[in-house]
């Protein structure tokens, strides 16, 4: 089910800081509001994507490898997924599924590039965003190298003896 944009949908979006409404509405005319139920999947992993998506309500459960795997990241109201894909043109990398009922904002690649064209601000919007995702993942690395390391360390020694 989807339904037109409105303005109310677009207040308090990150992505839309210093971007003047009319400009956003302007671009965003036309553009559907998918209505997602709980379980519906947004993107597959591998699948052709051309589109970013702003979360308008609800949240959206991010998996690597399929919907029944532990999620890596929930994503909620203000936030966008889809654009790595408009941005270089690459297939999904996740599976996105609706954690409950959720609005998303569907935006075609065209109005992804005017956007980014008109609005110096939503261009550097989008980089912090992709900033914080990036500094996130780098964090997640750090930790997960930390664990392998300490759990090596403790598989080669005797816990009783504490000799290796």
């Amino acid at each position: 089910m989807t339904r037109e944009v409105t303005m109310d949908d677009l207040d308090d979006l990150f992505i839309l800081r210093r971007v003047p409404s009319e400009l956003a509405l302007e671009v965003f005319c036309g553009c559907p509001v998918l209505e997602l139920e709980k379980g519906d999947t947004l993107l597959e992993a591998g699948q052709s994507n051309q589109k970013l998506y702003i979360i308008l309500s609800g949240s959206l459960a991010v998996h690597l490898e399929n919907p029944e795997s532990a999620p890596v990241a929930s994503l909620k109201h203000g936030e966008t997924v889809g654009e790595l894909s408009v941005i270089d043109d690459s297939p999904a990398t996740a599976v996105v599924v609706a954690s409950e009922t959720s609005g998303v904002l569907e935006v075609d690649e065209s109005g992804f590039w005017d956007l980014v064209a008109a609005s110096h601000d939503f261009a550097c919007n989008m980089l912090m965003l992709l900033a914080e995702r990036l500094r996130s993942s780098d964090d997640s690395i750090s930790r997960n190298i930390r664990l392998s390391q300490r759990f090596e360390r403790e598989a080669l020694m005797d816990s009783l003896t504490g000799m290796k």
